[in-house]
């Protein structure tokens, strides 16, 4: 298993300060935002699934959905929410 620090993808921030790590095994990468999952990626079919077990509040927080539309980016995930409300719409959906 493969573990590291998250860079922010297309934004000017050099760094998430270590807060966003990912840990990849074959086929797979889960991010985890502050210690929590909170994304899984499957790497082969560029999909993704949130943790739908964590608090929305916490899912949905600012900081939470840079790290999960860096993730995102960084595996070119297609049909990647981009904004909150996308996000919103994929957790209720």
């Amino acid at each position: 298993m493969k573990e590291f620090y998250l860079k922010p993808q297309n934004e000017k921030r050099a760094s998430f300060y270590n807060k966003a790590i990912v840990k990849e095994s074959e086929n797979k990468a889960v991010l985890f935002s502050y210690l929590t999952n909170v994304c899984e990626v499957n790497t082969k079919e560029k999909t993704f699934k949130l943790n739908k077990s964590v608090k929305e509040e916490l899912l949905l927080s600012n900081t939470t959905l840079r790290h999960l539309k860096a993730f995102l980016s960084f595996y070119e995930v297609k049909n990647a929410p981009k904004t909150k409300k996308d996000f919103e719409r994929v957790l209720r959906g």
